[in-house]
């Protein structure tokens, strides 16, 4: 109900439709395999359709556009040690989008590949992991003036965190933590002209009961 058009109306609601297919098999501790195939259609999405002026202020407008995204994604997991596990991921997926009576087309808003990897360590009271992420490169004009499209995408991401877990007989579990986000300190943008967060480090502490 807050999303307007540049007529002043508001959009039809969508109407989505999903499906999902995959298959797992646990070769052994060491190797453990997930592929899925998905499919998605949505009818009255909303898209961008550029800023609409609204008294002396602008918002943004959307247009209904029939969607359609359809992918792979293949995840494996597993033990290198008995303390040491992995984790890896890749997703492809393609998005065509039919908006304003135009012809169907494919959605450059959309990544076509995401992946991620990375190593989890749990011994004792000890708890840590470290990841990389990894979104190819697409396009979005959201906000931009004068509208047009902007490349954006193509960043690494790379996260690590620690942490110590204990408890002193009273029933609750304490834990310590801290890591770094970004920790190569990448300079990206998910949307035009707003930056994403630099490296930045957090510490805290959780009770558990």
């Amino acid at each position: 109900s807050d999303s307007i058009s540049k007529s002043g109306d508001s959009p039809e609601g969508p109407q989505e439709t999903r499906a999902e297919l995959g298959y797992h098999i646990c070769v052994n501790p060491q190797f453990d395999l997930t592929v899925t195939g998905f499919w998605t259609t949505i009818r009255n999405g909303l898209v961008y359709d550029g800023p609409v002026k609204v008294g002396s202020d602008f918002y943004a407008s959307w247009i209904n556009a029939d969607l359609e995204r359809l992918g792979v994604e293949v995840v494996a997991e597993g033990k290198l040690t008995e303390s040491l596990g992995y984790f890896a991921n890749v997703l492809w997926m393609n998005t065509t989008v039919e908006a304003g009576g135009a012809d169907e087309d494919h959605d450059d808003k959309v990544p076509r590949w995401l992946a991620g990897a990375g190593l989890r360590y749990t011994e004792g009271p000890w708890r840590g992991s470290v990841s990389v992420k990894y979104t190819t490169e697409y396009q979005d004009d959201f906000s931009t003036k004068p509208p047009r499209e902007w490349d954006l995408g193509d960043y690494w991401l790379a996260d690590a965190n620690a942490a110590y877990v204990f408890s002193v007989g009273n029933g609750l579990e304490y834990e310590i933590y801290g890591g770094v986000r970004n920790a190569f300190n990448q300079h990206y943008e998910t949307f035009p002209g707003f930056s994403d967060p630099g490296m930045s480090l957090y510490v805290g502490a959780a009770v558990r009961w």
